[in-house]
């Protein structure tokens, strides 16, 4: 189903494929895709807003609860600061949308429940931070084929 949707560059197709793929995945390939959407896009951030480390520092916070699952306080508090980052640039600027991929990579980790306790967040900030890379890349379907690729390669193991 995935391949067809590459092959058919129809908006719909591709984003029933993000929505499938995520659901074939455990939590922690699901953190992977995440964080590999975002680093597609983390140049604009360092290009456009030299000198601003939150996008890279949340990345790499999640990168390290991928060894650390203790770690996820962490990987919250770099989202809260990219998520009010985000509010810098206009709604639909590319910068907002590379922000806010990186962020969401950063949640893709645990959420906290309605009771306080942390459990893992739902399939939404994977196919988020793929969805705001791809519009941060001026919606350019080889990224888009690029990230895809690389959840089929997560999902094969």
């Amino acid at each position: 189903m995935v391949k067809f949707a590459i092959k058919s560059e129809s908006e719909e197709y591709l984003k029933f494929a993000n929505w499938l793929i995520v659901r074939c995945m455990t939590h922690e390939q699901k953190v992977r895709y995440a964080i590999f959407a975002a680093r597609q896009v983390l140049y604009i951030c360092e290009v456009n807003c030299p000198g601003r480390i939150e996008p890279r520092k949340a990345i790499e916070a999640t990168e390290r609860w991928l060894k650390n699952p203790s770690y996820h306080t962490a990987c919250h508090q770099e989202a809260f600061e990219l998520f009010d980052m985000a509010r810098e640039w206009p709604l639909f600027s590319t910068i907002r949308h590379a922000v806010v991929s990186a962020a969401c990579a950063a949640c893709v980790t645990t959420c906290i429940s309605q009771d306080g306790l942390m459990e893992p967040a739902s399939s939404d900030y994977s196919e988020d931070a793929v969805i705001y890379a791809y519009c941060a890349s001026g919606m350019q379907h080889s990224l888009l084929v690029k990230i895809f690729e690389n959840g089929l390669e997560i999902l094969n193991g």
